[in-house]
């Protein structure tokens, strides 16, 4: 089944920002809403150490994270499951876990290359899609 994010945006937005509810992997599961930033540049999909601290996440491992301006560290890294505006579940993925100027988590390319993501010119107005289904390898 397919489940479509869309919404028509001005055309001078400069990010596209979505509810993202997150997930723990416990038993039972720890759960909090927070603000995504989609962003294409991202290989991986990062939380705030705020996200990793209130839901309780233990870290799984680390990885090295390089920002535009070249200077790179190591991070940790944990699985959650993220769901989209209340309609699209991605189940254990890994993210890692790093502070994030004005936003909760950046949603990565790895989150988005799991789906159809568009961006259409409108005009004055841009209108954006996302579609995800669990059946697409």
């Amino acid at each position: 089944m397919f489940s479509p994010i869309s919404r028509e945006l001005p055309g001078d937005v400069e990010e596209i920002v979505s509810s993202v509810e997150v997930v723990s992997l416990t038993d039972p599961p720890h759960r909090g809403r927070y603000l995504g930033v989609w962003d294409t540049g991202a290989m991986l999909s990062i939380i705030t150490p705020k996200i990793f601290s209130e839901l309780g996440l233990t870290q799984t491992g680390k990885t090295f994270a390089r920002g535009v301006l070249g200077k790179g560290e190591w991070i940790p890294t944990t699985f959650i499951t993220i769901i989209l505006e209340d309609k699209i579940r991605i189940e254990d993925i890994r993210v890692a876990v790093s502070e994030i100027p004005e936003s909760d988590m950046l949603i990565g390319f790895d989150v988005i290359k799991k789906g159809d993501f568009s961006i259409k010119n409108l005009g004055k107005n841009i209108l954006f899609t996302f579609t995800y289904s669990a059946s697409l390898p």
